[in-house]
């Protein structure tokens, strides 16, 4: 069975249905589904987890959290408390007014809030636009393309790329 909660109500529906949850006010919960997942917000935490298919997560709200996801994850909005996404296999896209990235893989985790992001272990290019952020790549192990005004950046590769990165070069700090 797959659980969504919204507005302080709980449903229950088929485990392979469709879920798609709309909120002005109030959070979303969405577990435990083996389809594709929407959450809209306007105001509020969203808290998806355990999706075998795509999810899309549009609006603005306050923290959100992705975990264990199968397919890609679109994230268009802008979510001013802390953002946590783990462990997804597809392609990972966020566009909000503060930034703009995409994972390829996300074998690890990605942490945001308003002055940091960071990403350990993810698989594949990562590609982030960001300003006024410090940024962090753990474990990177394939090309990045990153442009950050006003912040620093930090990358430790799991081994030497063996293509081009593009770092800034008055920001970039490499181990």
């Amino acid at each position: 069975m797959a659980i969504v909660r919204y507005r302080g109500f709980r449903r229950r529906s088929a485990k392979t249905a469709l879920v798609n949850a709309k909120t002005s006010h109030g959070d979303i919960q969405i577990h435990n589904t083996n389809a594709d997942a929407s959450a809209e917000s306007q105001n509020g935490d969203v808290h998806i987890a355990n999706v075998t298919g795509n999810v899309q997560v549009h609006g603005r709200g306050e923290d959100l959290d992705i975990t264990d996801v199968a397919g890609d994850v679109a994230v268009d909005g802008d979510y001013v408390g802390d953002t946590h996404i783990r462990r997804m296999s597809g392609i990972l896209r966020i566009k909000s007014s503060r930034e703009e990235l995409t994972v390829a893989q996300l074998t690890g985790e990605l942490s945001l809030d308003s002055g940091d992001l960071s990403i350990s272990s993810a698989a594949g290019p990562i590609k982030i636009a960001t300003r006024d952020k410090n940024v962090s790549i753990q474990g990177a192990n394939s090309r990045l393309e990153i442009t950050d005004s006003h912040g620093d950046i930090a990358v430790h590769f799991t081994e030497p790329p063996r293509n081009t990165s593009a770092l800034p070069a008055t920001q970039a700090t490499s181990s």
